[in-house]
């Protein structure tokens, strides 16, 4: 949850880098609350069957898009790309393959033009999250 929170404290960074540890849990965090989210508005009452859309869902997910794209962009900053590399979501499927592919790759352990590795020792959290 720590990870989750970095992130979202971290919303407007696009500047540095964010290690897979960072980028994956704030990934699954972010999506089990979506996934706890819809059930419980469709059964209370608070989904909107006509249009499709959760009263509490949609909005936690237009908040949570800038914290997103940041996190996305500094892991692939992590790698040593341009977080431009973003935009080639929008080539269908390949797109979003390709984008996998470069979330799972291991960080740079060298400094790069993007800012020190969050592996090195400075850079490193203290506390439980570290342990996660």
């Amino acid at each position: 949850m720590l990870w989750y929170l970095k992130v979202l404290s971290q919303y407007v960074d696009f500047a540095t880098r964010a290690s897979r540890r960072e980028f994956w849990w704030f990934v699954l965090i972010h999506f089990l609350i979506i996934v706890l989210l819809v059930p419980m508005e469709i059964a209370f009452g608070f989904w909107n069957m006509t249009y499709g859309f959760g009263y509490i869902s949609t909005p936690y997910l237009v908040l949570t898009l800038l914290p997103a794209i940041a996190v996305a962009v500094r892991r692939l900053h992590d790698t040593g790309r341009s977080g431009w590399w973003l935009l080639i979501n929008v080539l269908p499927a390949i797109g979003s393959l390709i984008l996998l592919f470069f979330y799972c790759q291991k960080t740079e352990d060298q400094t790069n033009r993007f800012g020190p590795s969050p592996k090195a020792p400075s850079t490193r959290h203290s506390g439980s999250a570290e342990q996660a």
